[in-house]
């Protein structure tokens, strides 16, 4: 799968989820050409909105899980542009609870992870973020391993890191993306 979002919100408000970032997105000048909506939603009218208005992948992984949402990015700007766009404006969501940027979302994946570290100044600090999701089996101590010692030699810094690494694993898919300092803001992100 490509990069995206996850998106986590209130139970049973995931069409509402969707159209609230779809209407966020809309207004920048990058907007995204089409959202790929992956959940369960228990209410006809948002689902016929989502019917109507939203391309829809259905992933078996989601299927029986309320409340998160894996938003696929189809424009020809990154995640983390989009998030940037939306850090500065500042907004406020009432049904989205927490938004990851992932510039990766894979079944796990060793090469790619160290992929992505590579590109990371080693002179600088960094914190890991890990949340996981319906994890059937502990691939936590793997993940957090494979970074530390990849990076090895980087400092660790959890008040105020350089970069933020952030790990989001649910089933056996992982997203994964590496913020700079400026794009982790505690109020969008809440990281």
């Amino acid at each position: 799968m490509t990069g995206g979002f996850f998106v986590s919100c209130k139970n049973g408000k995931e069409g509402k989820a969707v159209k609230e970032l779809q209407t966020a997105l809309r207004g920048s000048l990058y907007p995204i050409k089409g959202i790929s909506f992956c959940g369960v939603s228990n209410s006809t009218e948002e689902q016929n909105f989502i019917n109507k208005h939203l391309e829809i992948l259905f992933f078996t992984l989601f299927f029986d899980h309320e409340g998160i949402i894996y938003l696929e990015n189809t424009s020809y700007k990154s995640s983390t542009f989009l998030i940037n766009w939306l850090l500065n404006k500042k907004l406020k969501f009432k049904y989205i609870d927490r938004i990851l940027p992932l510039n990766r979302f894979t079944t796990y994946n060793e090469d790619s992870i160290r992929e992505d570290l590579a590109k990371i100044d080693r002179s600088l600090t960094y914190a890991i973020d890990y949340k996981e999701h319906f994890v059937t089996h502990n691939i936590k101590k793997k993940i957090i391993d494979l970074i530390t010692l990849t990076l090895e030699g980087m400092r660790v810094d959890l008040k105020d890191p350089n970069y933020w690494i952030i790990v989001s694993a649910i089933d056996d898919h992982v997203g994964f993306t590496v913020l700079p300092k400026n794009v982790s803001d505690d109020s969008f992100v809440k990281i």
